[in-house]
């Protein structure tokens, strides 16, 4: 699996309301998906374009024209 295809199923998979978790452990696993998600996306998807095809709306990042992440 190359690392395009697991950051994608990293998106993919992700619980993005973990930090609502009434269950730490639960909180603790989104909190180490979501570092793990951001460390790909550095990497992989700089200007978030993967990104925000897998996140909530309220989650998605724009970017103004110009700006840097």
């Amino acid at each position: 699996m190359s690392a395009l295809d697991k950051y994608k199923a990293a998106l993919k998979a992700h619980d993005w309301f973990y930090m609502y978790a009434d269950d730490y452990r639960s909180f603790d696993k989104g909190k180490d998906e979501w570092a793990a998600i951001s460390a790909m996306q550095k990497s992989i998807d700089p200007d978030f374009i993967i990104f925000n095809e897998y996140a909530p709306p309220a989650m998605k990042v724009i970017i103004k024209t110009g700006e840097k992440a």
